[in-house]
């Protein structure tokens, strides 16, 4: 039986549900229950510009989102501080811009001698 609170359906009945399904065509709405029409494709573009809308919200000004590769003991390390752990990393950063002039490229001073290294943060993570 669906959950009425979240108007969802339990994994039995999702399962019970796609056994039924036939591979004998498209889905054919019966003009009936409006919860089995298909969308249209004026409805999933709607859809489409909205989840981007959504994503660009997101992202505040001034802020660019990045994907960064962290060594795990210092992502736990933040995350053990409770759930703003990622403004502690964006503050952590700001300060070592802020202590650290910059040379070049602007804003970033270089990296030097072994901090340039790619397996660094690799080999300090493991220990060695």
């Amino acid at each position: 039986m669906s959950d009425l609170r979240t108007n969802s359906m339990s994994l039995g009945e999702v399962k019970d549900a796609v056994r039924t399904l036939t591979v004998d065509g498209d889905h054919v709405w019966d003009g009936q229950d409006e919860d089995d029409r298909p969308a249209t494709e004026e409805e999933m573009r709607a859809a489409r510009e909205a989840g981007m809308a959504r994503r660009e919200v997101l992202v505040h000004p001034g802020r660019t989102p990045v994907v960064l590769g962290v060594d795990t003991d210092v992502v736990e390390a933040f995350r053990a501080g409770g759930p703003d752990w990622r403004a502690r990393m964006t503050a952590a950063s700001r300060a070592w811009v802020d202590t650290h002039p910059a040379e070049s490229p602007p804003g970033i001073p270089p990296l030097t001698g072994v901090e340039s290294a790619p397996h660094v943060g690799r080999a300090h993570a493991s220990g060695g």
